[in-house]
């Protein structure tokens, strides 16, 4: 708070303290030109004294500053646990994992959100196909104090199961989905994500049928009708479906992705005992299932989201978007972007050992896409 000679405390944001129109630095610890002499001031968090010397000293700082750091949990988090406190590690493994309870806010300001999305599952029955890449996002938001932050790392497939946090499930043997990383604010759910890096796609039956990409507005996809869709801002992926020949099942056993999940297959393919289709990526929306029948399909990476006033815009369009809970501006992230896994050297490397809390953004190793489980970090930038 702003405290005032002679007056009461008044609300203001940058928590100095004025005394007879000489404002107080909150890091100083003695000043002189103060009016009011033998004056006492206590304030809420500081306490001033006026001496007969027409001096004051800052008993306690109002508003004491704090050095930047870094959370992260992720695939090789653990890498960093001898980085003393301006680096907090939580290690997830390969599974991926949230960071149970969440994180509160007792230290408001400025905050840098990153998160990366797991890769998709290869092949596992004599691979042929790469899976896709998990993407990235990235972006500024205030908080004040008491926001609690939940972090969720997504998870790299696990034989047949979709990664933690959306990836997609097969029955046989194509590739599931890699699984999504989010932040979520003030409440746990998929409608409380403020930012989203998609998962990739699992990889298809024939090398050409690469798992689509994650992240990015639109995930990716492999060219032909058979490969799951990427999802977009407003849908999930379609399904791919084969069309033509003996092939009926696809339709009633291949799916779509969802809002945060990818699309999976409900049973394994009653008439083909060699079902190779892949499962769709978990995102902001989830990437589509491959098709298992013939030419078994890769699944379409889920997409990625960053909370601004544009998304929110596009966002509108679905029916999912009156149940979106931060259209709130003081949700809204600034300097934010969404990158797919296919842009070269499109992301920092969250396993960069020189990277510093005082220059998240300048970034040392970069790479092409996540090539394993997710990734959240969060870095406190400043009071502003």
């Amino acid at each position: 708070e702003r405290i005032a000679a002679g007056g009461a405390p008044t609300d203001t944001t940058d928590a100095a303290i004025s005394i007879g129109g000489f404002e107080i630095p909150s890091t100083a610890d003695t000043y002189s030109e103060a009016a009011g002499v033998g004056d006492t001031i206590a304030g809420e968090s500081g306490r001033i004294d006026i001496s007969g010397k027409r001096s004051y000293t800052v008993l306690k700082s109002t508003n004491p500053p704090h050095p930047p750091f870094s959370i992260l949990l992720g695939n090789g988090a653990s890498t960093f646990g001898s980085k003393g406190e301006a680096y907090e590690a939580y290690e997830t493994g390969a599974a991926g994992g949230r960071l149970d309870g969440g994180y509160t806010i007792n230290i408001p300001g400025r905050y840098l959100l990153e998160v990366w999305g797991a890769k998709g599952a290869d092949k596992n029955n004599k691979s042929k196909a790469d899976s896709g890449k998990g993407g990235y996002s990235v972006g500024e938001i205030y908080l004040g104090s008491g926001h609690v932050l939940y972090l969720h790392a997504g998870g790299y497939p696990a034989n047949k199961t979709g990664g933690y946090n959306g990836g997609g499930s097969v029955k046989d043997y194509g590739g599931a989905g890699g699984g999504a990383s989010d932040i979520r604010v003030d409440g746990d759910t998929f409608y409380h994500r403020v930012i989203v890096a998609g998962g990739g796609g699992g990889g298809g039956n024939e090398t050409w049928q690469i798992g689509g990409f994650g992240g990015g507005t639109d995930g990716g996809a492999s060219n032909g009708l058979m490969n799951g869709k990427g999802g977009t801002q407003t849908t999930g992926g379609a399904a791919g479906v084969y069309t033509t020949g003996n092939w009926p099942h696809d339709a009633r056993l291949v799916k779509p992705g969802t809002f945060g999940k990818g699309g999976s297959h409900d049973t394994p393919n009653i008439n083909d005992t060699s079902d190779n289709g892949a499962a769709g990526g978990g995102g902001w929306y989830g990437g589509g299932a491959g098709s298992i029948d013939q030419d078994d399909g890769a699944g379409g990476g889920g997409s990625g989201w960053v909370n601004t006033a544009n998304a929110l815009t596009v966002f509108s369009a679905s029916t999912d978007y009156a149940s979106y809970a931060l259209k709130d501006v003081q949700y809204h992230l600034t300097n934010a972007k969404t990158v797919n896994g296919s842009v070269t050297n499109g992301m920092p490397n969250p396993l960069d050992q020189n990277f510093d809390p005082a220059k998240p953004t300048a970034h040392g190793l970069t790479m092409t896409g996540n090539s394993r489980g997710g990734f959240v970090r969060i870095t406190y930038l400043g009071p502003k």
